[in-house]
Formats: structure tokens, C-alpha cells, sequence
């Protein structure tokens, strides 16, 4: 099944396409990589993201996942929102990569709730969190969409507890793309994170 993974930026790009190849073992070729420009206009972005999502489901190549970075946290929380509601009807699944930036969970869930609750309010959704799993760096939620007591889709919310670059010692302003990448490999040669990912993409 296709899948799309929404993350904050483009240290999680480097991290996913790492994971995805070297860890989960799927082909390069498989796997449709996205980072959102901040610079463009909100127009331009808006054409440029559904230029992905098209690509997805109709590109000859057949990808497999669509890795697409969204330039800051309130704007993944906020592209998951409204994009959710179409994603669920795809039967797509998102998983959303995000921070918990030493959040506790409940607030945590919080703020996704209030934000996923004032966007879904007009289609008439509930939402249900459930824990499925969690290592020592991130855990991994089930978030089921509920319409008339019957699941209408659910989406997965992968969270680091601290935040992806101070678990991998990525330092976002001094390191090249060649040094974060060498410390995402390090990282990913001791960690589990993979087992996380490997419990949202074959739910």
C-alpha cells in the first residue's frame, strides 16, 4: 500500500531516506522525497504539494512512499489536518514525524487534538489515541478517525520525545549534509527507531 510520511524539515528527509533504504530495505526508486520551500508563496506551495500527492498515485514508476517535509511543526499538524479527510478516502495512512521537544505526552496530544478537532469539526470526526509501541528516543500512536461510532481512517504520529537532531546529535547550522548524514548512519547502526517505523508502515 502507498504511504506518505509528513515530517517537520529536511533533517528528517536525510534521516528517512537513510532508514527507508538502509533499515526497512525499500529501493530508492520507490521513494518520492519533498521539502517544502518556505520561500514560495502560499499558492505555489499549495500547487507544488498537490503536484506530489498526484504524483504519488499516478506516476508510471510506482512509488511507494511520499517523504514530504513541511518546514516547522505548526505547519505538519496543520498539512495533516486538512489533507487527512482526502488521504483517508486514498486509504494512504499518513504518518506524521514530528518532535515532542520534552512535551509531555497529554499536552502533547493536546495541541494535535485541538488543531486536528477545529479542522475536522465541519466533518462531523472524533479522534482516539492509542499507544501501540515506544523505545528509548520515540514512541509510536495510532490515531483513528471516528465518524457515526465507525472508523472512517487513521493516521500514525511517530514522536521523538526529545527531538530528531538532538537524538542523533545533528547540529542543524554548523553541520554539512555530509556530516549529518554520516551521524544519521552512526545513529541508525545502534537504534531501534526502526522497529518503530516498521509498526506504522505495515499496520
Amino acid at each position: 500500500m502507498k504511504r506518505i510520511i509528513l515530517s517537520e524539515g529536511e533533517n528528517d528527509t536525510i534521516f528517512l531516506r537513510e532508514l527507508l533504504t538502509t533499515k526497512i530495505g525499500l529501493r530508492e526508486e520507490k521513494l518520492l522525497f519533498f521539502d517544502q520551500d518556505t520561500r514560495s508563496n502560499l499558492e505555489r506551495n499549495r500547487f507544488a504539494q498537490q503536484h506530489y500527492f498526484t504524483r504519488l498515485e499516478e506516476d508510471s514508476r510506482e512509488y511507494e512512499i511520499l517523504a514530504k517535509s513541511e518546514a516547522g511543526k505548526d505547519k505538519i499538524v496543520a498539512v495533516t489536518g486538512s489533507q487527512l479527510p482526502y488521504l483517508c478516502t486514498k486509504r494512504r495512512d499518513p504518518i506524521m514525524l514530528i518532535d515532542m521537544d520534552n512535551d509531555t505526552v497529554e499536552s502533547f496530544h493536546m495541541r494535535i487534538e485541538a488543531e486536528l478537532g477545529r479542522r475536522f469539526r465541519h466533518f462531523k470526526l472524533e479522534t482516539k489515541h492509542t499507544l501501540l509501541d515506544k523505545c528509548y528516543e520515540a514512541e509510536v500512536w495510532l490515531t483513528e478517525l471516528i465518524r457515526n461510532k465507525r472508523v472512517f481512517g487513521k493516521m500514525y504520529t511517530i514522536a521523538f520525545n526529545k527531538s530528531l537532531e538532538d537524538v542523533i546529535g545533528i547540529l542543524s547550522r554548523e553541520d554539512s549534509k555530509e556530516e549529518k548524514e554520516y551521524k544519521v548512519r552512526i545513529y541508525l547502526k545502534k537504534s531501534d527507531i526502526h522497529k518503530i517505523f516498521s509498526i506504522a508502515l505495515t499496520s
